[in-house]
């Protein structure tokens, strides 16, 4: 398996990366010309995938919290990981879904700005990760002080910046073409 695939799926599962429902949603356009302003069905396609997405979330992360025990998992604050994923996911999946079928890609810069937000969050927990890891070898106290927070922040700030003048980049140039 390629690594973009890879990539392509571990987003998937982590509520970060596109729905797929879009793929269905081509086919059922195509095969019936509806009046109604959103085809119920795709409606349900994407919710009944993102609680299905959700559920596995849930479940990999109930999977890591067995192999690390509750007291590791609460300590090193997995929740927060947790909690900004489920939150990032379904905010991306509902834009995507707005975007997609029901103002049929006119807020296409709003999906944009969106997308980047969302997959910002990532790079937030390798830094982080990367303090921990410090902390650890030297025995710091990981959460005794607010640096954590703080890099995971400037992290997060960093890539949604960089993500921002891609778009607004992209954007400009082909509005001068």
């Amino acid at each position: 398996m390629k690594t973009g695939k890879l990539l392509d799926l571990l987003f998937y599962f982590l509520l970060i990366g596109a729905p797929r429902g879009s793929k269905r949603s081509a086919i059922s356009k195509t095969k019936q010309q509806t009046t109604e302003p959103i085809n119920k069905d795709i409606f349900y396609d994407y919710f009944f995938e993102y609680l299905s997405r959700l559920g596995i979330l849930v479940v990999i992360f109930y999977a890591i919290t067995e192999m690390m025990t509750k007291f590791y998992f609460d300590y090193y604050k997995i929740i927060y990981i947790v909690f900004a994923l489920i939150i990032g996911g379904s905010l991306h999946t509902l834009v995507y879904f707005l975007h997609s079928e029901v103002f049929h890609r006119k807020i296409k810069l709003i999906y944009q700005i969106t997308r980047v937000a969302v997959y910002s969050v990532l790079p937030g927990f390798f830094s982080v990760a990367v303090l921990i890891v410090y902390r650890e070898i030297n025995q710091i106290d990981i959460f005794s002080d607010n640096i954590p927070y703080f890099i995971y922040a400037i992290s997060y700030f960093i890539f949604l910046l960089l993500g921002l003048i891609s778009i607004f980049r992209t954007n400009h140039t082909r509005a001068n073409h």
